[in-house]
């Protein structure tokens, strides 16, 4: 099984071939961070999609879209069977061949040029934090195949943030973290003690709250010594897609050492459970990809 790192790099490295345009190959890298609704572009390009198809079967009925994914022909014949695919790199929410479907189809529809492809990805398209995450559960961990497709309530990248700690293992302490496992970090609200869930945006479009969610490289950790010569887990390695951070500073997809300390309450002096979850504990962790210290739940997955 690849690790989160390795699925990484097929976003980073993703390679692109045309059947339809008969235009060289090219290697794109899928980096940017993008939350929310689709950009305009993402909605034209879609009607434009489902138009072109429908446009090729009215002049001939057994007419199929022909793409490469993965080195390999794919077909589509219905917009149904398409569109599942087009739509999520708009949002966030796209799988490595889903980016793949997207960047041939924008050659094909002339949204841009092969030589222009990089640009337009890292205009309109992108991934949020459990578009990674979500993909990498449903299709590597899950063992499905690219065109499959997650339900809401499967471990996929349309879950909500508390929706993965429904079906985690809930970690209760540092000494519980296994680093052999997946470790998914789920943001808790400093006000509430709650896992954030999912995006809230105000009336006028701004972003009022955003969870966010991390997960780890199997095997990647630091340990420490403290004065008592006891040997504690003090670190993991985090893959994850993410925002500005605070001083304005753009990531995206990224992967970074994240240390984890015990979170302890101000008023009780005691550390504390996350609210309505009552096995997670409230750990504090230092992401070095923002340099920054944010409060989280963790729950756990076997590789398998």
């Amino acid at each position: 099984m690849i690790t989160p790192l390795q699925y990484e790099d097929r976003y980073k490295t993703l390679k692109v071939e045309f059947i339809a345009t008969d235009t060289p190959p090219v290697t794109l890298s899928i980096t940017k961070y993008r939350l929310g609704k689709m950009t305009l572009e993402g909605s034209r390009f879609v009607t434009a999609a489902r138009d072109y198809l429908h446009q090729q079967q009215k002049k001939a009925f057994d007419f199929t879209l022909a793409l490469i994914v993965n080195g390999q022909p794919a077909t589509f014949g219905m917009w149904e069977d398409l569109a599942p695919h087009v739509q999520p790199p708009f949002s966030g929410k796209g799988s490595p061949e889903d980016c793949q479907i997207v960047a041939q189809m924008a050659v094909l529809l002339n949204r841009t040029t092969a030589a222009n492809l990089q640009n337009y990805c890292d205009t309109n398209i992108g991934l949020d934090c459990n578009g990674f995450v979500g993909n990498y559960l449903w299709h590597v961990r899950g063992k499905k195949e690219w065109m499959e497709i997650a339900g809401e309530h499967d471990l996929g990248p349309g879950m909500s943030i508390d929706g993965f700690f429904d079906k985690g293992r809930p970690i209760g302490g540092l000494d519980k973290i296994q680093p052999a496992e997946l470790n998914v970090f789920g943001l808790v609200s400093s006000a509430s003690k709650r896992i954030v869930p999912v995006a809230v945006w105000n009336p006028d479009g701004t972003l009022k709250e955003a969870g966010h969610i991390v997960i780890t490289e199997p095997g990647r950790f630091v340990q420490a010594t403290d004065s008592a010569k006891n040997t504690f887990l003090r670190g993991l390695y985090g893959v994850e897609s993410t925002g500005v951070t605070k001083t304005g500073v753009a990531v995206g997809l990224t992967d970074d050492w994240c240390t984890i300390t015990e979170y302890i309450d101000p008023a009780t002096k005691r550390p504390q459970n996350v609210v309505g979850y009552a096995h997670n504990r409230i750990f504090n962790i230092h992401r070095n990809s923002k340099n920054q210290d944010d409060l989280f739940a963790v729950c756990a997955f076997s590789l398998t």
